[in-house]
């Protein structure tokens, strides 16, 4: 008996044509394509991530689409080379579970490109300082973890280890919280070094009311405001505005709230933010309210020493005084001129003309027992 024969299985031939790559920001930059043969599949010196690199680019045998950036570039991609490299692209295009869009807002379209040339195993040299820490920001959302290394060492390097400005808003740019904690840290230890910089120009307000806010921050509170002084100078002139009180005052906003006036001698408020107008009248009034009132009242600045402030007052410093010693005003503080200033009531002042009266008076008083004693 003749045993029929088994028909063939046809197998499923992509019919696909090869598309062409997506048009992309860095399109302007020409890049090196991979030289290759028309059959470069059978090329034998081709490597994989040669052949990585020409599926990419082509578009050949793609079974993913990515739209891409605000104008939702189209990106053809590979589910397999994308589930080798990243766990979050894993998840993104083959756990059925989960109906994750394929729109990519988030990234635009050459740093998605150069997201998936290290996600393919192809390169990472195409990261440079202009682009480290938005491509740093895109590795961390979509689990590249290796191009994330890569841009570590890319974003720190170009900034000076001494520009302590710059490293935190690098660092908060690219989601590095550990990096910026200790850029913050150091910020602290020097901040009059630190509000020198022109990276402190350009920080945004909402970065300088972080700032100032910092209870840790070791600076006399002059030094904060001469630097809020530049920081809203420096901005002014950016906006091409008039370099006004008021238009200092708009462009600080809440970082005006944070600068510890309360804390400064009533020479230094008379000379500095009294003297540029940067405090208005009621400002000025409320401050001290504040320092002569009883209870302290509640104002718009804190009065609060900061607790890593330099100490100045010789209460922390110094072994107190005896209670009839007189201050010596010319080597005060602002710190105890200001102290000095609130305890010269009518009452302490007859006090201590009275304490001083009795210590002049001793001398004599020995003298006189020291005579009585000789007479007899």
């Amino acid at each position: 008996m003749e045993i029929p024969a088994i028909p063939a299985i046809p197998r499923k031939v992509s019919t696909r044509k090869e598309r062409p790559p997506a048009a992309t920001a860095s399109s302007s930059k020409p890049q090196e394509p991979v030289q290759r043969s028309a059959d470069w599949q059978n090329d034998g010196e081709l490597t994989a991530s040669q052949r990585n690199e020409i599926v990419l680019r082509n578009g050949s045998f793609s079974d993913v689409l990515f739209h891409v950036g605000k104008k939702q570039v189209p990106v053809y991609a590979h589910k397999l080379l994308l589930a080798m490299g990243s766990t979050v692209f894993a998840q993104m295009v083959y756990d059925e579970n989960l109906d994750i869009p394929k729109v990519l807002e988030d990234v635009e379209p050459d740093v998605f490109e150069i997201l998936l040339m290290s996600v393919y195993s192809i390169k990472e040299d195409n990261v440079d300082a202009s682009n480290a820490t938005a491509v740093l920001k895109a590795a961390r959302t979509y689990g590249a973890r290796r191009l994330e290394v890569y841009c570590m060492g890319k974003v720190y390097d170009s900034i000076d280890a001494d520009d302590h400005c710059a490293m935190w808003t690098t660092a908060l740019a690219a989601g590095d919280a550990d990096t910026a904690e200790r850029a913050l840290a150091r910020i602290d230890e020097a901040f009059d070094t630190a509000s020198q910089q022109a990276s402190f120009l350009a920080l945004s307000v909402k970065d300088l009311v972080e700032l100032f806010r910092r209870d840790t921050l070791k600076a006399d509170e002059m030094d904060v405001y001469h630097a809020a002084e530049r920081w809203a100078e420096a901005v002014c002139k950016q906006h091409k505005s008039d370099d006004t009180p008021q238009n200092r005052r708009t462009v600080l906003g809440e970082a005006l709230d944070q600068i510890r006036f309360p804390l400064m001698t009533p020479e230094e408020l008379t000379n500095g933010p009294v003297k540029t107008g940067l405090l208005q009248p009621q400002d000025v009034t409320d401050i001290m309210r504040y320092w002569f009132q009883k209870p302290t009242p509640v104002i718009r600045f804190r009065g609060d020493k900061r607790s890593g402030t330099v100490a100045m007052d010789a209460d922390d410093s110094q072994p107190e005084n005896e209670e009839n010693e007189v201050p010596d005003t010319a080597t005060e503080t602002p710190a105890q001129k200001r102290k000095t200033l609130l305890q010269s009531t009518p009452d302490n002042e007859r006090k201590t003309r009275r304490t001083s009266g009795k210590a002049q008076a001793s001398p004599e008083k020995v003298t006189r027992v020291s005579n009585k004693k000789q007479r007899f």
